[in-house]
Order: structure tokens, then C-alpha cells, then sequence
């Protein structure tokens, strides 16, 4: 997971309300394990992580919780359809070399998925490139094109669009302003990061 948008940009609230009580779950770059650590306290999950950092995979060892170490680009196939009830990524599926891939392999693994993004299509990224003629750099997105995490960019209507031609259903959807409110309207352009929660149809 991009430090960036780890801790109070994360809205683990959300996503916290969206896990059903006891669940198995599985966190798709799971970082330090805050979010599995969260689940299993308040909803008493039983929870696992797979990450590509072995820093990342120690401070999840010390809190006591299952983690693998795997580049997901290769695929979830050490996992049994449905072995999950719900299967999580966090602003990491815009830096995987695969996300479709990723996508289709969490959502066969899992009865359910959410999955957290930044949205490209934000209305200061618009005007940045389209003012500057340069890719945007703000406190949403600090890196700069050869230093960036994210490899894939994409819009919440380019999202939408994959889930229906992958025939995935949208069991919900909160879309956030950068200071996480939510959009009640004009969501594409105005929300820095969304919320979805799926199923394969």
C-alpha cells in the first residue's frame, strides 16, 4: 500500500462496516496488518495477508497476524475459490502490473470483495494537465512520473465500465472528497478516492 494514503486517509470505518461479523478474510497488500488487526477486533474476523514488503510482513507478525509473502501480479492461485467470505485490497490495485488479473482471481477467491482506489479522474488532476500539460503532482497524488507507485490510472467511470464488462456486480459504492466527505453528487469529479464492495455475477 502507498504510505501516502495509509492511516486518516483511509477511511477503515467504511470498510469496517461493510465485513460481515466472524468472516474469513484476506487482505490483498495488507501493509502493516492495521486494517486485519481492526477487523478482528471489532468484528472478531479471522484474517490473513498477503504483501510483497518483508518490513511490512515483520510488523504483521508482531501483531499477531497471518501474512504471506507473494507478488500478487502472479496470481492468488495458493487459494481456493471462495476459501474467503471477503477478500480486500486498499489503494494498491492501481499499482499492481496485472489488476485485472488481481481483480478476477480476488473476486474467485472471495464471496465478496472491496476495494479501495484513488480517482484519477479528480477534477484538480483534470485542471493540472490540463493547465500545466504535465502529470499532476499535489498532496493527492506527491510523486512525480518516474517515481510514482501507481502504474495504472483510471477513473471511477473507467470502473464501472470494467465491472460491467466483467460481469461483477456493485453491491456498494462511497465515493470521498480529499478531506473525506462523501460526494452526493458529481462523484467522478469530485470524489480523491472510492469505496466498492462486489461480487462476481
Amino acid at each position: 500500500m502507498s504510505d501516502f494514503y495509509a492511516g486518516e486517509k483511509i477511511n477503515r470505518r467504511l470498510i469496517v462496516d461493510w465485513v460481515p461479523e466472524g468472516a474469513r478474510v484476506l487482505d490483498v497488500g495488507c501493509g502493516s496488518g492495521e486494517l486485519l488487526a481492526e477487523l478482528a477486533a471489532e468484528k472478531n474476523t479471522r484474517g490473513w495477508g498477503v504483501d510483497n514488503s518483508v518490513g511490512a510482513l515483520r510488523e504483521c507478525i508482531v501483531k499477531g497476524i497471518p501474512a504471506l509473502y507473494h507478488d500478487v501480479d502472479t496470481g492468488l492461485g495458493q487459494f481456493h475459490d471462495r476459501q474467503f467470505d471477503m477478500v480486500i485490497t486498499v489503494v494498491s490495485l492501481q499499482q499492481f502490473h496485472r489488476p485485472l488479473r488481481v481483480l478476477t482471481e480476488m473476486l474467485r477467491i472471495g464471496k465478496e470483495c472491496i476495494l479501495v482506489f484513488p480517482n484519477f479522474g479528480h477534477w484538480c488532476n483534470r485542471l493540472y494537465l490540463m493547465r500545466q500539460g504535465r502529470m499532476p503532482v499535489s498532496s493527492e497524488l506527491p510523486y512525480q512520473w518516474h517515481d510514482t507507485p501507481n502504474i495504472h490510472f483510471f477513473t471511477v467511470g473507467d470502473f464501472y465500465d470494467t465491472c460491467a464488462e466483467l460481469n461483477i456486480d456493485v453491491l456498494a459504492a462511497e465515493l470521498v472528497t480529499a478531506g473525506g466527505a462523501p460526494c452526493r453528487f458529481l462523484g467522478g469529479w469530485r470524489s480523491a478516492l472510492a469505496y466498492f464492495k462486489l461480487r462476481r455475477r
